[in-house]
């Protein structure tokens, strides 16, 4: 495990212009974000100010739920190197994926950090600290979960373009059944339990 970690961090130094490319779209997005709904929260009409954070909150989700497609195109690159040294066993599929998964989870932290920052503050949203670092640890845990679920499709694709095929039915599934667009009460009964599946 501590063979890969190595190999992990020099790829992602050998990869860095990735790295800074991810951290900047993270940045800009959270700035455009916080500025389109900047103070939608101080209309005085309390209805209208709840919408608005729901729409906050709305856009954070999507925009960290569709950043990870930028995984797909990571592992694929490393993949034939994984499946040749898989079948000489140098090591098990699980000690890769913790490697992978560690170097992953520090550029997913500062990305979320510089993501929300602009986005919170700017619109307006709850200035209590402790409601922040929630945000912040909600919103980590999303893009955490979302970066390892393209991982997971880019594992189970033969090529790039399948894997982004496949990753973009499930977030139209996962967004069409999250409760934003059609209420849960509002679902057909038999199809209620996609709902449980979504994050």
């Amino acid at each position: 495990l501590r063979v890969l970690l190595g190999r992990t961090a020099k790829f992602f130094f050998r990869n860095i212009g990735n790295a800074i490319a991810r951290l900047v779209v993270c940045f800009v997005l959270g700035l455009i974000v916080g500025l389109v709904f900047h103070d939608s929260q101080n209309t005085g009409d309390s209805q209208r100010d709840a919408q608005n954070a729901m729409r906050v909150l709305f856009f954070g989700v999507l925009m960290l739920c569709l950043l990870p497609y930028q995984t797909i195109t990571l592992f694929q690159g490393t993949r034939q190197y994984f499946l040749l040294e898989q079948a000489a066993r140098m090591y098990r599929p699980l000690e890769y994926f913790i490697a992978n998964l560690a170097a992953e989870f520090t550029l997913i932290t500062v990305c979320t950090i510089l993501f929300v920052l602009p986005l919170y503050w700017l619109s307006g949203l709850n200035s209590d600290p402790g409601v922040f670092f929630f945000a912040l640890t909600e919103f980590a845990l999303i893009y955490l979960t979302s970066s390892t679920f393209m991982t997971l499709v880019a594992n189970f694709t033969p090529n790039i373009d399948m894997a982004f095929a496949i990753g973009a039915f499930f977030s139209s599934i996962f967004f069409l059944f999250s409760g934003y667009f059609v209420l849960l009460p509002d679902l057909p009964t038999w199809m209620r339990w996609i709902s449980h599946l979504t994050w």
